[in-house]
């Protein structure tokens, strides 16, 4: 009976995580390949992006403050086969949303800048 009842809640565990996680398009669950890593966090104005696979074309990129509020777009800078940079430096300290569009995806990530 123990043994059926640890079943039963790893399988609503997975369910349950396959429903939370989707992408920003809600067309497919997350999945560790869709992961885009922002690097450094917090940041002081230059923020990377580390796409999982080589992208043929620069990402477009749309900031938002926190109500929600496009306060620049921008277009990524290549600094190698999957990363590419964005220059917040002129941006005040705080929260920011980057809602960044490849080729295929959509992607939101929230970004600190500090001073």
């Amino acid at each position: 009976m123990k043994k059926h009842i640890y079943s039963l809640i790893a399988i609503l565990f997975f369910f349950q995580l396959n429903l939370i996680a989707q992408s920003d398009d809600n067309a497919r669950p997350f999945l560790i390949k869709d992961f885009v890593s922002v690097f450094p966090q917090p940041s002081t104005g230059l923020v990377n992006f580390s796409f999982p696979n080589s992208l043929t074309n620069s990402p477009k990129a749309v900031v938002y403050d926190l109500l929600g509020n496009v306060v620049d777009k921008v277009e990524m800078d290549r600094q190698n086969g999957n990363t590419f940079s964005i220059n917040l430096l002129d941006k005040k300290p705080g929260y920011y949303f980057v809602k960044i569009q490849t080729d295929d995806s959509s992607y939101s990530r929230r970004v600190t800048i500090r001073q």
